[in-house]
C-alpha cells in the first residue's frame, strides 16, 4: 500500500511502478493520497490546502502508474 504523505508535488509515484513491476505481481493501491482541503504537508501556513485539482492529479499519477486503487478523502468531513 502506498502513502503521499499529503504532498501536492509528491514525486515517488515511480515507486507504485516498481512495486506494480515486481513478480510475482501484487496489486497496489493508495490508501493516503493526498485529501481535499487538507494542509499540504501539514502546514497550512506555508503551502496552503489542497484543491479539487490537486487530489485528481494524485489519483491520474497513481492509476496510471499501476495503482489498482485510489482512496479519496475530503479534510472536513
Amino acid at each position: 500500500m502506498r502513502q503521499n504523505e499529503h504532498e501536492a508535488e509528491y514525486e515517488s509515484y515511480s515507486r507504485t511502478l516498481d512495486d506494480y513491476n515486481r513478480r510475482p505481481a501484487e496489486p497496489v493501491p493508495d490508501g493516503e493520497p493526498l485529501y481535499e482541503d487538507h494542509p499540504i504537508s501539514f502546514k497550512a501556513d506555508k503551502p496552503g490546502h489542497s484543491t479539487a485539482a490537486d487530489v485528481r492529479t494524485a489519483m491520474y499519477r497513481n492509476l496510471l502508474n499501476g495503482a489498482c486503487g485510489h482512496a479519496y478523502d475530503c479534510n472536513p468531513v
